[in-house]
Formats: structure tokens, sequence, C-alpha cells
């Protein structure tokens, strides 16, 4: 029963407070469920996204164009996105995107931390910025400041484009403030990870003990079409060998690249690329994967039967639930789960209920209870969604804010 209305939107259909809402037995016993194996406070979230529009101070930036019709394509995400994060007031727009997740998080059981994502913009290889190009912007600083003042749930990841003049001081900025994470978005801000501008800053990174986590595969929700190709989980190869750690988001479940690993070049669907990688035993310790995403209507086919069979590789996978797309309806069916062999159909009301109380909490207990198609036992492993040490990516000790790291804004 449900204690207060659903709100229906466009994108997305919860309740805005979901501490209100009880579940049915059948969806607490899902719960329940998929909490087996995982201590109190051990669910670590690698993989959430922080957004706004600059309201309230933030420093929060999205290109102009992405409001105009003239753009239907960006328009419409757009607003699928701001709908899906429960904003109502677009004058409080970052607030109440961090509002809402914060209520989110307080009524999952069982939650540790979420790793919470700047962006950077696009920068050229001649180190100017390209404003053109730039999607959205959120700000280093913003997205520490607000892990200083949730110190018990929020763990920061910065975002800095190597090719920006100021790179390396920037590491040096966030590295002395121990952050242990960076966000990279190859196809939306236009880095090659092969390219020999990075070097440096790979081994600044090392220096510091950072970990990089970026996006791999086809990327469908920021567009940049001249920006594709940088997607190719193969361009790795070079920090990879430098030994620096990286996370490779959606385990690169999406779209195909040209295999530079062989003189044809053929296209080679990028999952596969990520598991030759993965199958090396020189990257075991550095390549990591995300399973941010993996349940999505274009990503729920062969590569995801294919990361739930391959337990092998589970203990070198991380949980991500891409917040905020587990909240906006269009992209996840469990109808289609359940046709693939995912999830039982018995499965599918309880999970739909879960996702209208809090959609956070849907992402997790779904991808705990999808099995592998006819396997009756083969499913993630409780592993994935708890802290992984050996990254060496921990939360921050409160402190006196970023201006003890020196100045100058990211």
């Amino acid at each position: 029963p449900m204690r207060n209305p659903i709100v229906s939107k466009i994108g997305g259909d919860f309740a805005q407070d979901p501490s209100q809402v009880e579940l049915s037995p059948a969806a607490g016993q899902l719960v329940a469920a998929a909490l087996e194996g995982i201590g109190p406070g051990q669910v670590w979230d690698y993989h959430v996204h922080l957004a706004g529009l600059g309201t309230g101070g933030t420093g929060c930036w999205v290109n102009p164009h992405v409001f105009s019709l003239l753009h239907p394509v960006d328009n419409a995400k757009t607003n699928l996105f701001i709908n899906a994060a429960g904003i109502e007031d677009r004058d409080r727009a970052d607030q109440q995107y961090v509002e809402r997740l914060l209520r989110l998080v307080r009524d999952f059981p069982g939650y540790g931390k979420l790793c919470v994502f700047a962006l950077d913009r696009c920068y050229g290889e001649d180190g100017r910025l390209d404003e053109k190009d730039s999607k959205v912007y959120v700000p280093n600083e913003y997205v520490y400041e607000l892990c200083q003042q949730y110190p018990d749930l929020l763990v920061p990841c910065i975002s800095v484009h190597p090719y920006r003049p100021d790179a390396l001081e920037q590491l040096d900025k966030w590295g002395q403030l121990g952050v242990k994470m960076l966000k990279w978005m190859p196809g939306v801000q236009g880095m090659d990870a092969s390219h020999p501008l990075c070097e440096p800053f790979y081994q600044r990174m090392q220096a510091y003990g950072m970990v990089l986590i970026t996006h791999t595969g086809k990327e469908e929700t920021l567009y940049v079409a001249k920006f594709m190709p940088l997607n190719n989980p193969l361009l790795w190869r070079r920090p990879l060998e430098m030994g620096l750690k990286v996370i490779m988001a959606h385990c690169a479940g999406l779209g195909s690249n040209p295999d530079t690993d062989a003189p044809s070049r053929k296209l080679v669907k990028n999952y596969k690329l990520f598991l030759r990688l993965m199958e090396e035993p020189r990257y075991e310790g550095l390549l990591y994967g995300d399973i941010a995403a993996v349940t999505e209507i274009n990503r729920a086919g062969i590569s995801l039967a294919t990361m739930l069979k391959r337990t092998d590789l589970h203990s070198r996978l991380v949980y991500g639930s891409d917040y905020p797309l587990p909240a906006i309806n269009a992209v996840i069916s469990t109808q289609l789960l359940v046709k693939l062999g995912y999830l039982r159909e018995a499965q599918q009301q309880p999970l739909r209920e879960i996702y209208h109380k809090n959609p956070l909490l849907f992402d997790f207990v779904l991808k705990r209870t999808m099995k592998a198609p006819k396997s009756e036992h083969t499913r993630f492993a409780a592993s994935v969604f708890t802290h992984k040490p050996e990254l060496g990516i921990e939360p921050l000790p409160v402190s006196l804010g970023v201006a003890q790291a020196g100045a100058g804004g990211s």
C-alpha cells in the first residue's frame, strides 16, 4: 500500500518522499534477499552523476543549446533528466537534485557510500577550451565541498581534462586533498587515452594513488559524434601498461569499434574488446569494470548475459547505479528482462513497486536479483556491490575546504 500518491512524470513515476511509502511483503522479501551476504553499510556505488544548472552558486553549467528546440533530441533528453531527478523548481534545480539524491540514499537499507562525479569541459590538443562541444560542466570544487558536507554518504570523484594547460596543477591540488578518484568521458570530453599528451597526466595520477573511471563503449546520453571513436576500450592499453588503475564503466557493453590490435581493424563489439583486456594477466589488479547501466534496454542483450556468466571476473567488477538513469522509466524494462530470461515473471511487480518507492534501491535490487539466462544460480556476486579496498578509494576526512590546497578553479 502507498501512503502518498506517486508523482507521475515523463521519464519517471515515483514518490517524492520514499520514506512515506511502504513496500508489500513480496517487495520487502526481494529487498532482503538482495542484501543477503552484504553487511550493514557495505553497499558502495562507484558511479553516480551530479548535475545542475548553476542555481545557488554551484558553478554547474549546461550548454544553452540543450534547451533549444533547434536541438530537439538534446532538449528531450534534458527534460527527461530533470524530471527523473525530481526537479520541480528550476530556480532551485541544483539543490533539489541533491536533496532528492540524499532522500533516496537515506531510504536505502545497507547503503554505504556514493562516489559522485564532477565533469570537466572539452579541451583541444592545443589546450584551448572547446565550449561549443562541451555539453555539461560540474566543477570539482562543487563536488568536493558537497562531499565535505556529507562525508558519511558521499565520496568525491573529480574530473580534469588532460589537455588543459593546468592539468598537472589541478591533479596536485586535488591529490594533496586526498582525492583518489577521477572521471573521464572520452566520447563527450574529447580526450584520447592513447595520446602521448596523457602520459605525464597518468604519471601524476599514480603519484597520488588515483584511480581513473572512464566511460567505454558507445555513448548515447551526451552525444558528440566526432568523439565517439575515443570510447574504444583498446585505447586504454597505454595507461594500463604504465600501471594506472582503470575502471571501465558499463563494461563497454554498447556498440562496436575497430580492433586496433589487428591489421584488418575490423569492427568488434566493445564488450569483447573489454573482455580481451580483462583476460590479459598483466592487467590483473589494474583493470576493473563497473556494471552501471548494464540493465538498460539497449544493453540487456549478449553483453549483459556474458558478464553475468563470467563469474571468474566478478572479483574485478564494481557496482554502479549511473544515477539518475535508473529513475528514467523509459530506459529499463522489467518485462524485457523477463522475456530474455534474467528475471522470473513473479518478480516483475515487486520490482516495479520498489522502483516507485526508490529508483536507487530498485537499481541495486534488480542487479542483485537477476540471474544469467537458463541458469538458476548464476548472478552477480555479493562482492561486486561492496567496497573494493584494493582500489584505494576511501572516504575523505573533513577538512577546512579547498582553499588549503591552493587557489585556482577547475
